[in-house]
């Protein structure tokens, strides 16, 4: 499943370390990707449970998350 997700917050490459750190631990995610310049953080996921422990890992470090809905 891919899904993908803003992050609000990241304001150099060691924030986007430390979310990357965070994503290798969490079993389920297939790959991902994330960029500075972008904000965005793509995901391939084996199920959507895991994108709620995602979202409460990533927030646990002081970012935002917007979940992007690409059928609009």
């Amino acid at each position: 499943m891919k899904t993908k997700l803003q992050i609000e917050g990241l304001k150099c490459e060691g924030c986007v370390k430390r979310i990357c750190n965070i994503l290798k631990q969490i079993k389920g995610i297939a790959e991902f990707e994330l960029t500075l310049e972008s904000k965005i953080l793509s995901l391939n996921i084996k199920n959507k449970k895991i994108l709620k422990e995602i979202k409460e890992q990533i927030n646990s470090l002081g970012f935002t998350i917007t979940e992007i809905d690409e059928n609009i």
